[in-house]
């Protein structure tokens, strides 16, 4: 768990000498870490071809909350990629994150309006060559599409 020095000097002329040492270094503690924020709008849409569709807006943002550079991207596991492969130092401004989808049906395929529920999940995963594992981050946004419903 530690790293350890090894040095030894020499001089050819025989005029300078130092006996070998060891330095014991303890590992610099790293803390890796993202923050994800997601929000969610519903809207309908008259899309030719296809009628009245549902459409569900998302944003959010991405952060590097821990002490370690990060090359992060993010995924929406329903419009696929949202943030490229970017590098995001520690301390630095939230990462604005957008986009859409139309989905195929409400989760568990409820048809009641009153009960139709739209969901989506953002995955970060942060690398570094300081870091033996990646960082995973996931966050889940749940849109009502009839949030007045009683």
């Amino acid at each position: 768990p530690h790293n350890v020095v090894r040095a030894r000097i020499e001089n050819s002329a025989a005029v300078t000498h130092a006996p070998p040492f060891d330095i014991d270094c303890s590992p610099c503690p790293l803390n890796p870490a993202l923050k994800l924020t997601k929000n969610c709008s519903l809207s309908l849409e008259s899309k030719a071809g296809c009628g009245l569709v549902v459409r569900v807006d998302f944003e959010g943002t991405v952060e590097n909350t821990g002490d370690v550079p990060l090359f992060v991207r993010v995924d929406d596991d329903q419009a696929g990629p949202v943030l490229p492969l970017t590098l995001i130092f520690p301390g630095g401004r939230p990462v604005q994150l957008s986009g859409f989808y139309y989905p195929d049906a409400a989760n568990g395929d409820i048809t009641d309006p009153c009960e139709a529920m739209f969901s989506d999940t953002f995955t970060a995963t942060g690398t570094s060559p300081l870091l033996a594992d990646e960082v995973i981050e996931k966050i889940t946004a749940s849109c009502p599409l009839c949030p007045a419903c009683d």
